[in-house]
C-alpha cells in the first residue's frame, strides 16, 4: 500500500501536425498485401548492397483506393518511367 501512496503520474502533450505529412523518404522498392479490406502498402530503400536504410508500411481502405484509382493512374501516368 506504501508503495501506490509514493507513485507519481507524468503527462506529456502530443499535437500532431494539422495537415501534411512529416515524412519523405526515396524508395526502391515498393510491395502490396491484401489484408481484407485494406491493402497493406510497404515502401523501402535499399543500398546497392541490399542493406535496408529506410522503410515505411501504411494501410489504406480498398475502397478509398477503388474511389481513388483514376485520379492515381493519371498521375502515375504523368510520371513517366524510371530508369533501372
Amino acid at each position: 500500500m506504501a508503495a501506490k501512496q509514493n507513485e507519481k503520474q507524468q503527462s506529456v502533450s502530443l499535437e500532431l501536425p494539422s495537415k501534411g505529412f512529416s515524412k519523405s523518404m526515396l524508395f526502391n522498392r515498393f510491395a502490396v498485401e491484401d489484408e481484407n479490406d485494406f491493402r497493406i502498402i510497404y515502401f523501402g530503400y535499399c543500398s546497392r548492397s541490399n542493406v535496408t536504410i529506410d522503410q515505411f508500411a501504411c494501410a489504406v481502405l480498398k475502397s478509398d483506393l477503388q474511389h481513388q484509382k483514376e485520379t492515381n493512374l493519371d498521375y502515375l501516368g504523368k510520371l513517366g518511367t524510371l530508369p533501372l
